[in-house]
C-alpha cells in the first residue's frame, strides 16, 4: 500500500522536502525495510535520497553482522542470536546524513518476541572496541531493547 506524500512548503536550513519514498512520484511505501525520502538540496547540490531507520528482522537464530545500512534490529526467535556491531569508527566518520537514521545515528536492538530471559540476545563489538567498557552486551529480559552510540573517539559503543 502507497500513500501520496507531497510537502512542497516545507523548508528547514534549506532544506525543502519534495516527497519520495520507494515508489515513484513521491510515494511514501509503507513496511518496508527502509523507508526513504527524497529531499531538494538546492540548485548546486540537487535530490538526494536520505535512509530512515532501516531495519533488520531476525527470525532465525544465528549471529549477525550489522552493516551501514542498518539502524534497528528486531529479534523474534526463541533460540539464542549474536549481533556484531559496526567498527565504531568507520560508522563516526560518515557524515551526519549518511547514517541509517540520521536523525541520531544509532543502532537500536530490540527483543520484540519476548524470548530474551530464555534466550539471551548478544550483542558484541569488533575487536578491542568495547561496550560500556566490556566487550559484550546482553540483552536477558523479556522485550529488552537497547540503543548502541559510537563513542566520539571512536573506541567503541555506549548504550543509552
Amino acid at each position: 500500500m502507497t500513500t501520496a506524500f507531497q510537502v512542497n512548503a516545507f523548508q528547514n536550513n534549506a532544506f525543502q522536502v519534495n516527497g519520495g519514498g520507494l515508489s515513484p512520484g513521491g510515494q511514501f511505501d509503507q513496511g518496508v525495510r527502509s523507508h526513504r525520502f527524497n529531499i531538494n538540496r538546492g540548485a548546486t547540490l540537487g535530490l538526494e535520497t536520505v535512509r530512515i531507520a532501516p531495519q533488520l528482522t531476525i527470525s532465525a537464530a544465528g549471529s549477525y553482522g550489522l552493516g551501514p545500512d542498518t539502524s534497528v534490529v528486531l529479534v523474534n526467535v526463541a533460540d539464542f542470536v549474536t549481533i556484531f556491531l559496526p567498527e565504531a569508527a568507520a560508522w563516526q566518520q560518515m557524515a551526519f546524513d549518511q547514517f541509517p537514521n540520521a536523525f541520531d545515528g544509532g543502532i537500536l536492538v530490540k527483543d520484540i518476541g519476548g524470548h530474551a530471559a530464555a534466550f539471551n540476545i548478544s550483542v558484541i563489538s569488533i575487536g578491542t572496541e568495547t561496550i560500556d567498557t566490556g566487550l559484550t552486551y546482553t540483552l536477558s529480559t523479556n522485550f529488552a531493547k537497547a540503543t548502541f552510540i559510537p563513542l566520539n573517539d571512536g573506541s567503541g559503543w555506549a548504550v543509552i
